[in-house]
């Protein structure tokens, strides 16, 4: 007679037993092996179940534009973890305000824009993006940076474009979000007085805009960035007689988390 073996599994993601959590906005997946995510667009908590392995992608809030010089996106986390079961707290980094404006032969100091503040998801921290066109992980302005685009600088003629943000088409498109399949543009930088020049592009990723003239008074406005992406927001052009357009804002950073789901 053979002897009797006792054999105990203890719960995880590897086929033994299912993650369940709660918490953001969730979809998917559509079939088995696919993933299910949590999204995260203001503060929150995950809300975790059963311990296993996520994957977390997490962005902080865009810059916003300055005098000139685009607002830097904020810094883009990803990566993955094995979490026991409990609560993690979820906290979404703003989009920092452009720099202030004055009218035509106004001698009016202007204010300068602010950066973004810092996403987390428990103890994973995305910079927010700073005013001075460095990206959250630390590019220079007009770079194109694999962590956040950084801002793009003003130009004699055409501004530079917004530094690209981070290709994550996957996590875009499983969530409905993003822009382009990407997180984090820069915003562009301004035409410059000189020649009256076209504004910068924002970075892809959802980048702002910036502002130019191709007149004394025919202003094209920077644009701020786009909604929960964290990238930054257009810079504002410097124009004649002491004019400057004031600065569009950063946007908002996202916090998504994500699993493999084997049951549907």
């Amino acid at each position: 007679m053979y002897p009797q073996i006792k054999l105990r599994f203890r719960g995880n993601n590897k086929g033994f037993k299912e993650i369940v959590a709660s918490g953001g906005t969730i979809t998917g997946p559509s079939a088995a092996g696919q993933y299910r995510y949590h999204t995260f667009i203001s503060a929150g908590t995950f809300s975790l179940d059963v311990r296993g392995t996520v994957e977390y992608l997490v962005v902080g809030g865009g810059a916003g534009g300055g005098k000139g010089l685009g607002g830097a996106a904020g810094e883009v986390l990803v990566g993955e973890e094995f979490l026991e079961a409990g609560d993690y707290l979820v906290t979404i980094g703003a989009g920092g305000s452009g720099a202030q404006g004055r009218p035509h032969f106004s001698s009016n100091s202007m204010a300068g824009a602010n950066p973004g503040t810092s996403s987390f998801f428990s103890d994973k921290e995305a910079v927010g993006g700073a005013t001075n066109g460095v990206s959250g992980n630390g590019f220079v302005a007009g770079s194109a940076t694999g962590g956040g685009g950084a801002g793009g600088s003003a130009a004699d003629g055409s501004g530079y474009t917004g530094g690209a943000g981070v290709s994550l088409s996957e996590w875009a498109t499983g969530t409905n979000t993003g822009s382009s399949g990407h997180y984090a543009g820069g915003g562009g930088g301004s035409g410059q007085t000189a020649n009256r020049g076209a504004r910068g592009n924002g970075g892809i990723g959802g980048g702002g805009r910036g502002g130019a003239t191709v007149g004394e008074n025919d202003n094209y406005a920077p644009s701020a960035g786009q909604a929960r992406t964290g990238s930054g927001g257009g810079a504002g052009f410097g124009g004649y007689e002491n004019y400057h357009q004031a600065g569009a804002s950063g946007a908002s950073g996202i916090v998504i988390i994500r699993y493999r789901v084997y049951k549907v």
